[in-house]
C-alpha cells in the first residue's frame, strides 16, 4: 500500500511538472539536450584519439552542422515565442504556419543526420550518433508541440 501511494505521488509530481512546462522551457530543453550530445561526443572522440583526418571527419562535420541547424531553429522559434501574443487566433495560425516550416527543416536535418551516420566508417562513432537522432527527433516534435 505505501508502495503505491508513493508511486501515486510521484506520478502525479511528474504530471505537474510536465503542465507547468512553457513553450520556452520545452525548447530550452530540446536545444540542451542536442548540446550536451554533442559535447558528449567531442569527449568520446578525444577518448578514442580521433584525429580528424579519417573519412569520418566529412561526415562528422556535416552531422555537426545539422545539429547546430536544429538548436537555431529551436532558438529561433524561442525568439518568436518571446515577441509574439500567442492568444490572438490570427497569430496562432501564423505561428502554425511557421512550425510546419521549422518541422522541415527539422526533418530534413533528421535525414541528413541519418545519411551521414551510415557513411561513418567507425561503429563506435556511428553509435554515438545514432543516440543524438533521437534528441533531434525529439526537437522536432517539440516544434510541433508549440505551434499547434
Amino acid at each position: 500500500m505505501r508502495h503505491a501511494f508513493i508511486f501515486a505521488a510521484l506520478m502525479l509530481a511528474a504530471i505537474n511538472s510536465a503542465l507547468a512546462a512553457t513553450p520556452h522551457d520545452v525548447l530550452l530543453q530540446k536545444r540542451a539536450w542536442i548540446n550536451d550530445a554533442i559535447d558528449a561526443r567531442n569527449r568520446f572522440l578525444d577518448q578514442i584519439h580521433f584525429a580528424g583526418h579519417n573519412n569520418d571527419s566529412a561526415e562528422l562535420a556535416s552531422i555537426n552542422s545539422s545539429e547546430l541547424t536544429v538548436v537555431y531553429a529551436l532558438q529561433a522559434l524561442d525568439d518568436v515565442l518571446g515577441i509574439v501574443d500567442n492568444r490572438s487566433v490570427t497569430v496562432r495560425k501564423g505561428l502554425k504556419q511557421i512550425g510546419d516550416s521549422m518541422l522541415m527543416v527539422c526533418q530534413a536535418q533528421v535525414t541528413q543526420i541519418v545519411s551521414d551516420a551510415a557513411q561513418l566508417d567507425d561503429p563506435r562513432i556511428r553509435n554515438e550518433v545514432d543516440k543524438q537522432v533521437d534528441n533531434v527527433r525529439a526537437a522536432c516534435g517539440a516544434i510541433v508541440a508549440v505551434t499547434n
